[in-house]
């Protein structure tokens, strides 16, 4: 398997497990874009994996989710 592949693949869990966690804490993508600072379309498509998501937004979402960001990446 491809390096690409293997990082599509742990991107995906990733934003899996994001939404996950959000949908734990009862809030809907609107409430939750609200809460980090962002649209709701621009979240969408971070959880939808359209837009790359990266180390400031990933750490803001953890953060929001009260959740460390390492358990994010934990299968």
């Amino acid at each position: 398997m491809s390096y690409d592949a293997k990082a599509e693949i742990l991107n995906t869990k990733l934003l899996q497990r994001i939404r996950e966690e959000r949908e734990k804490t009862g809030l809907s993508q609107w409430d939750f874009a609200i809460k980090i600072g962002l649209g709701q379309s621009a979240y969408h498509k971070i959880e939808k994996g359209k837009t790359r998501l990266d180390m400031f937004r990933f750490f803001k979402i953890a953060e929001a989710l009260d959740v460390p960001a390492s358990a994010l990446m934990d299968n």
